[in-house]
């Protein structure tokens, strides 16, 4: 009995490690991912675009940082925090729409999506992780306006190394029944062409 259970205890270590080292290969970023850039108090900063970035909350130097990237609207999706604190003397369009990761649908989305369309200079999309809901919008903003199929938008997403929390399961089931063709004809914008 006791052997059985050592036994079973080692396979079960075997399988972990080999799974890990599956995780851990150093497979190259493909180059139509976001790419990732370093900036001192914007972490998980991502380009998706000459206009438009991803990142988590920036910090006050952060903000700074992004300005001079030529960032000039901020598109915050955290429910309860705004970016006026951080965001003091900063020459930047705030934009704040509410998104609770677990349940949104198709107007808080719609409406990001038409920030990111309209906006006259480059956006940065934030949330506090830049993972779940700016994932999100990114995957929605690659579908709806390049054109990117659900399998390419999923992917960047849960495996683009933007700490994705696999326990909001209901972001993949949306973008996987979200109308895009209603979401393209509602949208349009210089970043965002139809």
């Amino acid at each position: 009995m006791l052997l059985d259970i050592l036994l079973l205890f080692c396979l079960s270590l075997f399988a972990c490690q080999a799974e890990a080292a599956d995780f851990a290969t150093d497979a190259p970023r493909p180059q139509w991912w976001a790419q990732p850039l370093v900036l001192e108090g914007v972490p998980n900063l991502h380009r998706i675009n000459e206009r438009l970035y991803r990142s988590a909350q920036p910090t006050a130097v952060g903000f700074r940082a992004v300005e001079s990237l030529g960032v000039g609207t901020v598109l915050n999706l955290r429910q309860y925090h705004d970016d006026d604190d951080e965001a003091t003397g900063i020459d930047m369009v705030l934009k704040h729409r509410w998104v609770n990761t677990s349940d949104f649908g198709d107007t808080e989305m719609l409406d990001a999506l038409q920030t990111i369309a309209t906006a006259d200079s480059p956006v940065l999309v934030h949330c506090w992780h830049g993972a779940d809901r700016t994932g999100t919008v990114i995957a929605l903003y690659r579908m709806v306006c390049q054109s990117w199929s659900r399998e390419q938008a999923l992917d960047e997403l849960q495996h683009g190394n933007y700490g994705y929390h696999a326990v909001f399961d209901n972001i993949p089931a949306y973008l996987q029944q979200v109308d895009i063709a209603k979401l393209r004809s509602q949208v349009s914008g210089v970043n965002c062409p139809r």
